[in-house]
């Protein structure tokens, strides 16, 4: 399972990742 946290920085599309199993 994994879950990402999407969002608009400077005009980029950014996906940080909130956790991993």
């Amino acid at each position: 399972c994994r879950k990402r946290k999407c969002g608009v920085v400077e005009g980029k599309e950014t996906c940080l990742k909130v956790y991993e199993c």
